[in-house]
């Protein structure tokens, strides 16, 4: 299994953010392209790492984004 990079610390920025909008703004780049990294790297480890709301004004992350976020983090 590749897991691209990028989407790693796409989804860092996300976990450290809080959100997509402002991981956007801390890399950088649109929040589409973060959101991108982000299902890109779901489809990769085949998990989903974050939970969306009905109404997409809030995300709560998965148990396998929270131990994956950290891990990350202090990978990086």
């Amino acid at each position: 299994m590749q897991i691209p990079l990028n989407a790693v610390r796409a989804f860092v920025a996300v976990y450290e953010t809080g959100g997509i909008r402002a991981a956007g703004r801390a890399l950088d780049v649109t929040h589409s392209a973060v959101a991108r990294h982000v299902q890109e790297l779901e489809a990769a480890i085949g998990r989903p790492l974050l939970e969306r709301s009905s109404n997409r004004r809030s995300l709560h992350f998965t148990q396998t984004g929270e131990v994956f976020g950290q891990s990350a983090q202090a990978a990086l």
